[in-house]
């Protein structure tokens, strides 16, 4: 009972914050209120779908549990509606660094959340000692609403060019298993977020990146 709690809390903390980030990419977009609600859903949603499918957990948690699709649609009105009234009062003319600032937030707890219930979803299902699913599963629940949300935005998934992202997931998951096996699962979900979040942040604030060749080679090639 006490481990149902605990997943339900993280499942509406990391679907209000992703829904969030989703409702804030379709308001940066121009898209109307129907274009900032499906933002919303999909970026919550998109990564426990994807994992779902994999695992054979079928049909999706989504469409059997209403809390996922409640939680995301309430968000995003409120993000809308708020943002809305802004608009009228003239006080919403700096809505890009406002942006910029809490979209890592939203995306760094939403990950983290979701690389939790990810795994459990892969525990749930009786795969505890199929370490390379459980990772697996977390990682994509962590990143794949994210992934979908910039591809609708056509955006450049956030995932492949910001700093260390799934990398994060990846290691929050395997220091998970071990974890569990010791502590149990609550334990190890608490220390999985922490491991998490504290990568992602540490990553924003120094601005830690994977390798990567930058575009403006091929550009100059070409000149020459």
């Amino acid at each position: 009972m006490e481990i149902e709690f605990f997943v339900n809390i993280l499942e509406v903390t990391g679907t209000a914050a992703f829904a969030a980030s989703g409702a804030l990419t379709a308001v940066q977009c121009g898209m109307d209120l129907l274009g900032v609600n499906v933002l919303a859903l999909v970026t919550a949603a998109g990564g426990g779908v994807i994992r779902d499918i994999i695992i054979g957990r079928l049909p999706p948690a989504m469409f059997s549990s209403p809390l996922c699709i409640l939680v995301s649609l309430f968000t995003a009105d409120l993000i809308f509606i708020v943002l809305k009234a802004a608009c009228k009062k003239n006080k919403l003319t700096r809505f890009t660094d406002i942006y910029d600032k809490i979209m890592p937030v939203l995306d760094t707890v939403g990950l983290a959340v979701f690389t939790v219930t990810g795994i459990n979803a892969g525990i749930d299902l009786g795969y505890s000692t199929n370490y390379f699913l459980l990772i697996f599963s977390g990682t994509v629940t962590g990143v794949g609403g994210g992934v979908i949300r910039d591809i609708m935005a056509d955006k450049k998934p956030y995932i492949f060019v910001s700093q260390i992202y799934a990398c994060a997931a990846v290691i929050g998951a395997v220091i998970f298993l071990p974890v569990y096996h010791l502590f149990g699962f609550i334990a190890a979900g608490a220390v999985c977020f922490i491991t998490v979040a504290l990568i992602r942040s540490l990553a924003i604030a120094f601005k830690w990146n994977l390798p990567h060749i930058s575009s403006k080679n091929f550009n100059n090639s070409k000149g020459e």
